[in-house]
């Protein structure tokens, strides 16, 4: 595998200065992360997703509260915002994988990752269902620690901001993975109904 990626990278090992496509790039990110180079391929990713979002014209910054916008000038934008999609998504999933405490330190990065991928590619169930499983996790966790500390009077398990930021938007990445799924959603509608 090394061989044939480094066959297809123009400029050598660092995917921060190929001139490769940028699937081959993604492909060789993949192939650092399993490797065993999880923090420089995360690093790689988020610079090499950055640099592919700028040179779309896109800020991901932006679509979290708009649409994509449409291009007629760039060759493959559909491809390559799929492309963009499953950067973003292997971003939330190496950040859950290399911090163990995501949910509580650096929950609203992950998800917004996870949320992009839903951006970039709305009809991709696994996008859909990360992202509301994430929130999910999210709320899982802080519901446990409320009720654990019960006699604390400013602890409240459904707060109007933890509903508004976590469990509506799991409801709704839930209702999208179901719909989109091509096996038994089982899980999902689950958890579904639990957060209903």
């Amino acid at each position: 595998a090394e061989k044939s990626l480094n066959s297809l990278l123009e400029e050598g090992d660092d995917p921060n200065t190929s001139r490769a496509p940028p699937q081959v790039v993604y492909a060789q990110l993949k192939y650092m992360w399993a490797t065993g180079s999880q923090r420089e391929a995360l690093s790689h990713l988020i610079d090499f997703t950055s640099r592919m979002s700028h040179d779309l014209g896109l800020n991901p910054d932006d679509l979290i509260t708009q649409p994509l916008p449409t291009h007629t000038t760039i060759k493959n934008v559909q491809e390559y915002t799929r492309l963009l999609a499953r950067c973003f998504l292997k971003q939330g999933e190496w950040q859950v994988a290399l911090q163990p405490n995501w949910r509580t330190e650096n929950s609203e990065t992950i998800l917004g990752s996870y949320l992009l991928a839903t951006h970039f590619d709305s009809k991709w169930y696994k996008a859909w269902h990360n992202w509301a499983l994430a929130n999910f996790e999210v709320i899982s966790l802080l519901t446990s620690k409320s009720a654990i500390n019960q006699n604390d009077e400013n602890e409240n398990a459904y707060t109007q901001e933890l509903i508004q930021q976590h469990v509506v938007p799991a409801i709704r990445g839930f209702f999208h993975s179901i719909s989109l799924s091509e096996s038994n959603p089982l899980q999902d509608t689950l958890r579904l109904l639990t957060l209903w």
